[in-house]
């Protein structure tokens, strides 16, 4: 049997990456559509 907090932890560290990658193609995303010139 896996320990629960080896999973937990696993789970946490899977769901902070995603919303790292979420959050960095969202600026690009922003960035590209408003022009480099506003930033």
């Amino acid at each position: 049997m896996i320990p629960k907090f080896i999973v937990i932890h696993y789970v946490e560290a899977y769901s902070f990456l995603s919303l790292q990658k979420r959050l960095l193609r969202n600026s690009y995303c922003y960035r590209k559509n408003r022009g480099v010139a506003q930033w």
